[in-house]
Parts: C-alpha cells; sequence; structure tokens
C-alpha cells in the first residue's frame, strides 16, 4: 500500500493536468485520476505494470475521452428528444409530435439492426459529434476503417429509412 501511496503522490499533480488538458475541468480532472488509481487498486494489477508512469498516463487520457464521450452523449440523447429538436415544428401539433416521436422509433429501430461496429462508429460520430481520426484513436481502429463503416451506416439507414432519412440525417448532424 505504501507503494501505490508514493506513485499516487508523485504522479498526481501531472496526471491532474494531462486530465485537465481533455476537460477543462480541475474538479472532472482530480475525479478522473482518483478513479484510475481506485481502479488499479481494486484489480490488483500494480505488480503487474511494468512502466507505470506511462500506464497511468494512458489510463487518464482514455479515461478523459471516455468522460467527455459520455457528456456529449448524454447532452446529444437530451437534445435529440427534446422539444427544440428539428422534428418539431412552431406548430407543435399532437400529429407531429406523433409522428416526430414515430420516426425517432423507428431510427432507433434501424440502428440497433446495423452491426456492432458500424453502429458504434456511427454513434460515436454523429450523436457524439467526435471527428473521424478521434473515433479511430478511441476504438483503435484506422481513419479508413471509420470512413468505411460510416459509408456503410449511411447506406444501411438510407436505405431502411427511405422516406424519413433526410430529416433524420440533417437532425441527427446539426446536433453535433
Amino acid at each position: 500500500m505504501d507503494r501505490i501511496k508514493n506513485i499516487f503522490n508523485e504522479n498526481y499533480k501531472d496526471l491532474c493536468i494531462c486530465a485537465y488538458y481533455y476537460l477543462k475541468d480541475i474538479n472532472e480532472s482530480e475525479d478522473v485520476v482518483q478513479d484510475v488509481f481506485v481502479k488499479i487498486i481494486e484489480q490488483n494489477k500494480l505488480n503487474e505494470i511494468d512502466n507505470i508512469k506511462g500506464y497511468l498516463r494512458i489510463s487518464v487520457r482514455n479515461a478523459s475521452i471516455k468522460k467527455i464521450q459520455f457528456k456529449k452523449k448524454q447532452r446529444g440523447y437530451q437534445q435529440f428528444i427534446s422539444k427544440d429538436s428539428l422534428f418539431y415544428t412552431d406548430q407543435n401539433t399532437e400529429v407531429q409530435e406523433l409522428e416526430a416521436l414515430k420516426n425517432k422509433i423507428e431510427l432507433y429501430k434501424q440502428l440497433d439492426k446495423l452491426p456492432k461496429n458500424c453502429k458504434r462508429i456511427f454513434l460515436l460520430c454523429v450523436l457524439d459529434g467526435l471527428k473521424y481520426k478521434e473515433v479511430a484513436e478511441v476504438l483503435g481502429v484506422s481513419v479508413n476503417t471509420v470512413k468505411t463503416q460510416m459509408k456503410k451506416a449511411f447506406r444501411t439507414l438510407r436505405h431502411s429509412l427511405k422516406g424519413i432519412y433526410l430529416t433524420l440525417v440533417f437532425a441527427l448532424i446539426k446536433k453535433s
């Protein structure tokens, strides 16, 4: 336990700075760093790690990116479901609301039919607003793989959603 305390004390400040680079919030940065250490302790991984500083830095970076993605996803879903969505017009009649709800449900059904990686890439790019390069880094794939999967997702959605496709895609892209 003394070893982990020493490692924590030696690296805490630098790791917080690393997390702050991504999160732009000191409290969230501190939380991420502490969570990384808690995870190492819970998994009892300390003795298995050869380059502890490198491991911690990468873990903090990845945890920060995950936190950003989670926040973007939450915002995306909230905006997607909110009444300010493009699915609603100024008139906001019950018929229009029902049609919008039906379109959203159909979109989610069709998204669920996409292959797992294709769906994941599509959601990260469109709903979370990440760039292809960022998605490639997060998932550990090439940018070309991301491009190919996005083309596949759009092609599949365009075919399966026919009449509502353009409205949905523009609404999703505008949210990004």
